[in-house]
């Protein structure tokens, strides 16, 4: 991700979810991909940004804490398939 096309914004929800296969689990791509993402943010101008994480993914929530996101307790509900998902927000200061 080179940054372009990516401006700072005062509110909204966009993005997509990037993950990496399960086979990936444990090898760095994760880091990587995080890592990449992070700096084209900062590289576009944003000091700080949010994501998404279901609140029952812990490997996920352990994850971005080690990298230094912390939830900041908004969440979301929503139904999917008959099934209620919780969404926690993850926020990091880029900059720090």
């Amino acid at each position: 991700m080179a940054g372009r096309g990516l401006r700072p914004r005062a509110h909204g929800r966009t993005g997509r979810a990037v993950r990496p296969a399960g086979g990936a689990w444990g090898t760095g791509v994760g880091r990587a991909l995080l890592s990449a993402t992070t700096g084209a943010l900062v590289a576009a101008g944003f000091r700080s940004a949010a994501l998404w994480v279901f609140a029952g993914n812990e490997r996920a929530r352990r994850f971005y804490e080690a990298a230094g996101w912390r939830a900041d307790g908004a969440a979301v509900r929503e139904e999917t398939g008959g099934r209620v998902l919780e969404e926690l927000r993850y926020r990091k200061h880029l900059l720090d």
